[in-house]
């Protein structure tokens, strides 16, 4: 029951899925995500860049919600762990074609939700969003651009 847009083509091969192709996203089937956990297992090939997207809409070229980004050598400088455009980190916390856990905590508080990313298990990012821009929305994975290649062992959402 996932949807795409753009160009990406995406496969599961030996029970892992997998991204390629030009851009695009995968669209959970369901858009009313509020409160949740995301967990995923994942691993980003050198050079590629994905996201993992979150109370998000499908409007054209890019998402509009939330990402958590997935990047460890692609020249944006937002890495793995930031929030884009809101909370970034421009360090490298892990290496391309690595597996690594990536979690997800989005909390609606009286200020706004409350994002939380962690990466193998150590909080990199908080973030409360007082301008609240993303009420509810989709998951999805995001494909980046050719020659990206985004590898997803599991991916797992718990609703709060």
């Amino acid at each position: 029951g996932w949807t795409s847009d753009g160009s990406a083509t995406w496969e599961v091969v030996d029970g892992v899925l997998k991204s390629s192709g030009e851009r695009g996203h995968l669209f959970s089937p369901r858009g009313d995500y509020r409160d949740h956990d995301l967990r995923a297992r994942l691993r980003i090939s050198d050079g590629g860049n994905s996201g993992l997207y979150f109370r998000t809409q499908p409007t054209g070229e890019w998402p509009n919600g939330y990402e958590a980004q997935v990047n460890s050598n692609y020249p944006d400088p937002q890495k793995t762990g930031s929030l884009y455009g809101r909370a970034e980190v421009h360090v490298q916390l892990v290496p391309p074609d690595t597996w690594f856990d990536y979690e997800v905590r989005c909390r609606e508080e009286a200020q706004g939700p409350r994002i939380t990313i962690l990466v193998n298990g150590i909080v990199i990012t908080e973030f409360v969003d007082g301008e609240r821009r993303f009420a509810s929305g989709h998951v999805a994975l995001q494909q980046h651009h050719a020659g990206s290649v985004l590898e997803v062992a599991r991916l797992e959402v718990r609703e709060r």
